[in-house]
């Protein structure tokens, strides 16, 4: 298997970029791999600057575009500063769970899919927003119905903002 963030930007020569051999295939001498997994951000400008877009049609061998042998995984959510980051990549779920599922030859229960990858959208700066947010509103349906209160609800905007990373 070959993880990769690929891009146009270092190819030499841009009409020859897809008629290498680095590529997946199921067939030997035709690939350097059996899955090809090309994982992109969109806030990662290596990326994004001149994606990478294969025809697949001609790029695959007919087995491999079957059996799902290159995985195009483009994510949006970023966690860190480093976006370019082979780990930045890997703590997606959008991207560690096709490579387990892969490497292990195991499908993932979509219920546990769908649990990962809410827990790690709600790590992401705009899931911590949409939290803080959210409790911000619930202070403000309080009602407050005295300067205590008012001070009281204060406090707690404030421990809130504190709170958020």
């Amino acid at each position: 298997m070959q993880i990769s963030n690929t891009s146009y930007v270092l190819s030499a020569d841009r009409d020859q970029h897809y008629k290498t051999l680095v590529k997946p295939s199921a067939i030997a001498n035709q690939g350097v791999c059996r899955t090809m997994m090309n994982v992109s951000n969109r806030y990662d400008f290596i990326s994004e600057m001149i994606p990478f877009d294969p025809p697949r049609d001609e790029w695959l061998d007919a087995h491999t575009q079957w059996d799902k042998g290159y995985l195009d995984i483009k994510t949006t959510r970023i966690t860190s500063p480093n976006v370019h980051s082979i780990s930045h990549y890997f703590e997606n779920p959008l991207v560690h769970i096709p490579f387990f599922e892969r490497v292990l030859n195991r499908r993932i229960p979509a219920a546990s899919k769908a649990r990962e990858i809410e827990r790690f959208q709600a790590r992401t700066p705009s899931g911590q927003f949409k939290h803080i947010k959210r409790q911000f509103e619930a202070l403000q349906d309080e009602g407050i119905d005295s300067s205590p209160d008012f001070i009281v609800s204060i406090k707690s905007f404030v421990d809130l903002i504190k709170s958020f990373n």
